[in-house]
């Protein structure tokens, strides 16, 4: 129940982040760019990935680690005159590892690990891909670990 609580509050919190950075974006107002400049962009492709990493070990020996990456690539329109139908495609990846153990010490609460990885993303397009995977591991010793990512990828084809 604790897991489900957790993932609940952290998808929450990462579509909340997703929502409230849109409007952060703004310029003030719409700017009339010259052609020189128009050739150089892909305003109407999107694409927006996001990454939560999270561990936690208690014990004698308490041992935890977290990493998480994401990166976005972009393409210009192969359409003359269409600036906006360009593909994106965006990567989020992330891993966590916990190790708790009381390394044969009697007399000391028993120790515990988890590790929790929450990647999501969205793209636009009228052909949009989504992949997701993630996966936990029970070692010996007491080592948890949990690894995930998410890509996706949008684009506008058959126009």
């Amino acid at each position: 129940m604790q897991s489900a609580t957790r993932t609940s509050v952290i998808g929450l919190s990462m579509a909340g982040m997703l929502l409230a950075g849109a409007p952060g974006v703004s310029a003030g107002g719409a700017v009339v760019l010259p052609d020189r400049m128009l050739d150089q962009i892909s305003a109407g492709t999107a694409a927006a990935v996001g990454v939560v990493t999270d561990s936690q070990a208690t014990g004698v020996l308490a041992i935890t680690s977290t990493s998480g990456n994401t990166f976005l690539v972009a393409s210009p329109s192969p359409y003359a005159g269409q600036p906006d139908l360009g593909t994106t495609m965006a990567v989020a990846d992330g891993t966590a590892i916990a190790m708790g153990s009381n390394v044969s010490q009697p007399g000391h609460p028993a120790p515990s690990a988890s590790a929790a990885v929450t990647t999501d993303g969205l793209a636009i397009g009228n052909y949009v891909s989504t992949s997701t995977f993630k996966t936990t591991i029970l070692g010996a010793g007491g080592v948890t670990a949990q690894i995930g990512w998410t890509v996706v990828y949008g684009g506008w084809h058959g126009l």
